[in-house]
């Protein structure tokens, strides 16, 4: 039987930290996109009455995707560090035929 620890051995923490800032992200980007894309519609012009809330809109849609753009690259770099250093690592697991004998 295999060990838990064994075999939940390459779950880290920074592993999933980067995958979970990768996943967040990646639904910011998405959510910024689609806003601009509904914004670009006819039924969406009708949401600005006023220049000034446009302006306003495209900032903030320039500022959701540069942190989605932060997220996704920070995830991508931590995970990428992380199979890395476990690639570096010696293995310390034994083979399971040499256990049997």
């Amino acid at each position: 039987m295999i060990n838990t620890q064994e075999a939940y051995h390459f779950i880290t923490m920074p592993l999933i930290m980067g995958i979970v800032l990768f996943i967040f992200g990646t639904a910011l980007f998405i959510i910024a996109i689609k806003r601009k894309y509904q914004r670009k519609q006819v039924a969406g012009l009708a949401e600005f009455t006023c220049s000034d809330r446009m302006v306003n809109t495209k900032k903030m849609e320039k500022a959701i995707r540069y942190i989605a753009l932060v997220l996704l690259l920070s995830g991508f770099i931590i995970i990428t560090y992380e199979a890395l250093r476990m690639e570096s690592q010696p293995s310390n697991q034994t083979d399971t035929a040499i256990n049997l004998l």
